[in-house]
């Protein structure tokens, strides 16, 4: 039986797969991602240097799993600090593996910095310089020409930017799940945005001092109404995120714009989250930025 040792696990998935041994599946299988179903839900096994995702582990470098014997729907085990592909003669072992906390609860010291305004320009520096004509970056760029995905999202975009304000929880789950869905992918453009989105108002408002408590059932009720109407990997992609948790590079932006971290560093977090898939950086980026500036209250930062 061939080994790989998981170099990273998300914390909240290694918990999971201690509370639920047992059979899973195989759900799909690309060349740098392995996305399994659980009766927790979908979590997934990467390769590469993108970053840890919530419900994830890392592995070191191996063939492509699409070069693998592994197919979509094989059963799997899930056993004491490992998982088991049987048909695959293969085993993954998370014993040994870094766990990596990306929760908003690990962002310990988030402040609101006297400089948001110039952050803020940094990260629409990025958005501009990794546009793409069919992402979510016109929501952001004055004067970029919308494209049909934008069109439709500009006027949702008001609405929900009033339900989250007034803590309205039946009017932004409506309104996300009306967003949700909208775009080309495995991951429509709107969701990733909707991500961004979630993950940077649950930072701002814990830099903002809002108790946990109440940004939660928030963020938890837009997630599961926007899942309703997107594919089964994008639904886990927006309830993680509903969750507070987020990918490891949006985790790590998040941490240097709600800091004093150079802005050298601010800026080469932004280009990692921007070059996350064909379009998906830019989306989560952009709802990240269109979320600071819509909650931030009362700071002007265009």
């Amino acid at each position: 039986m061939r080994e790989a040792q998981a170099r990273k696990i998300c914390t909240r998935l290694l918990a999971y797969l201690q509370l639920y041994p047992g059979r899973a599946r195989v759900h799909s299988v690309f060349p740098r991602a392995l996305n399994i179903e659980a009766r927790f839900g979908i979590f997934s096994v990467l390769q590469g240097e993108g970053g840890l995702r919530p419900f994830s582990c890392e592995t070191g470098p191996l063939m492509p799993f699409t070069e693998l014997p592994c197919k979509a729907g094989e059963e799997l085990r899930i056993l004491d600090n490992c998982i088991e592909f049987p048909a695959s003669d293969w085993v993954l072992r998370l014993s040994g593996a870094q766990a990596v906390d990306l929760s908003v609860d690990a962002i310990l010291h988030s402040i609101v910095p006297v400089d948001l305004p110039l952050r803020m320009r940094y990260l629409l520096r990025v958005l501009t310089e990794h546009a793409q004509s069919e992402d979510m970056t016109p929501l952001v760029i004055a004067g970029a020409a919308d494209n049909p995905y934008t069109t439709l999202l500009r006027p949702r975009i008001e609405e929900l930017r009033a339900a989250v304000d007034e803590q309205d929880l039946r009017a932004a789950a409506e309104t996300a799940g009306a967003m949700s869905g909208c775009g080309m992918g495995l991951t429509p453009a709107s969701d990733d945005f909707l991500c961004g989105y979630m993950s940077a108002y649950a930072v701002l408002s814990k830099a903002l001092g809002r108790r946990r408590e109440r940004v939660l059932p928030l963020t938890r009720a837009m997630a599961g109404e926007a899942a309703k109407h997107t594919n089964d990997l994008s639904a886990a992609f927006l309830l993680q995120s509903g969750e507070g948790l987020m990918a490891e590079p949006v985790f790590a932006l998040l941490l240097a714009l709600f800091s004093d971290a150079p802005y050298q560093s601010l800026t080469m977090h932004a280009a990692r989250v921007a070059a996350l898939g064909a379009s998906s950086g830019t989306d989560m980026l952009s709802g990240l930025y269109l979320s600071i500036r819509h909650h931030l209250g009362g700071i002007e930062i265009d």
